[in-house]
């Protein structure tokens, strides 16, 4: 069985300024993402995937990033709530050597009787030997799985279901659910709860924010199992999770690099290719000075 740890970066999925998919930039975006020292990427997750990407198009992510993976762990989402297309990107993936997929509930409500039927039928068809991890829809607002649900799945395919993942910023919550499915990973969904979720004894975290900066994810984490206080880098991530959701990579990577240099600036989100890497390490070089700076955090306020 799959032994999916550590930080996992909710990748974007690139396009050119023509709207097409930007196969070629993969290959050095999980390059960056190596070098940051994160542990493995998970595609096709990030919010609207499903309506924007064709099948094709999934099934092309999903083979650049199995050509490019190198030592990173590959987890596949289902990138659609459409049931055919789910079992079929998924099923690809795992053909292709991801050593686990993340299936989602098409509904945000997740607990429904028509979403727990649609994981269960999913379940049921990826092939023999699946790894899977079991979450909530895919809106940040969405609800996570109940235990009643996960303990439903557990018992129609135990053999293929390796985790669960929750968006509760709840510690108590995050500690329960860790107790409660101790068989199983727990793994964080947010930013916000990747400090809280490792200490608590979480298998991994899943990091939005990594797309952008993942050495200072990386470092926020090893300053943690170090015994710092993160009190100040706990409330850092929530406010970048909150800008990169409101505004993508692309308003990220122009609004923070100001925003660090001049706390007072917001940029709204343009419509652009992804930023070049060029673009990443000089936010990555900042953010990384901004970080051992005491006191400045708050000023993002």
């Amino acid at each position: 069985m799959a032994d999916i740890s550590g930080i996992i970066i909710s990748s974007v999925t690139p396009f050119t300024q023509s709207h097409e998919l930007d196969d070629a930039w993969v290959a050095e975006y999980l390059s960056h993402l190596s070098d940051g020292g994160v542990q493995g990427v998970l595609v096709l997750d990030t919010v609207s995937e499903g309506p924007t990407l064709s099948l094709d198009e999934m099934q092309r992510l999903v083979d650049a990033t199995s050509e490019n993976i190198g030592g990173l762990q590959h987890i596949v989402g289902s990138g659609a709530s459409d049931l055919n297309d789910s079992i079929t990107i998924l099923s690809h993936g795992l053909g292709k050597g991801a050593d686990a997929v993340l299936l989602r509930t098409p509904g945000n409500e997740s607990n429904s009787s028509e979403d727990i039927q649609f994981i269960s039928t999913v379940l049921r068809e990826l092939p023999d030997g699946a790894a899977v991890i079991l979450g909530g829809g895919v809106a940040p607002e969405a609800q996570d799985l109940s235990d009643d649900s996960i303990n439903s799945l557990l018992d129609q395919s135990g053999d293929k279901i390796i985790g669960v993942q929750s968006r509760s910023k709840d510690a108590e919550e995050i500690k329960r659910l860790i107790a409660t499915y101790s068989n199983l990973g727990v793994y964080t969904a947010l930013d916000a709860t990747m400090i809280q979720g490792f200490g608590l004894g979480a298998s991994g975290a899943f990091s939005i924010f990594g797309n952008v900066v993942p050495s200072s994810i990386t470092q926020i984490v090893e300053l943690h199992k170090a015994g710092e206080d993160l009190e100040d880098k706990m409330w850092l991530l929530d406010q970048l999770e909150e800008i990169f959701h409101e505004h993508g990579m692309i308003g990220a990577v122009k609004g923070i690099m100001p925003l660090l240099a001049e706390p007072r600036m917001t940029y709204p989100r343009e419509p652009n290719i992804i930023p070049s890497l060029g673009d990443l390490k000089k936010l990555e070089d900042r953010m990384i000075e901004v970080f051992n700076l005491d006191g400045l955090f708050h000023s993002f306020s």
